[in-house]
């Protein structure tokens, strides 16, 4: 299970890209990386896809 402070930066920038905010300022705002934000962010939709064919 993940920490409990990375899955709440992770929600945080899933609401901020979801309103527009570019990676970057992202990254600033939670302290995570691009990359793990953008893995994040692609396993989140993809789930969501899943979810939404079923």
């Amino acid at each position: 299970m993940k920490d409990i402070d990375v899955q709440s930066k992770l929600a945080m920038a899933k609401t901020l890209h979801s309103h527009g905010v570019s990676l970057p300022y992202i990254s600033v705002a939670t302290g995570l990386t691009q990359r793990k934000i953008k893995s994040e962010l692609k396993i989140s939709v993809k789930n969501h896809i899943k979810k939404h064919q079923a």
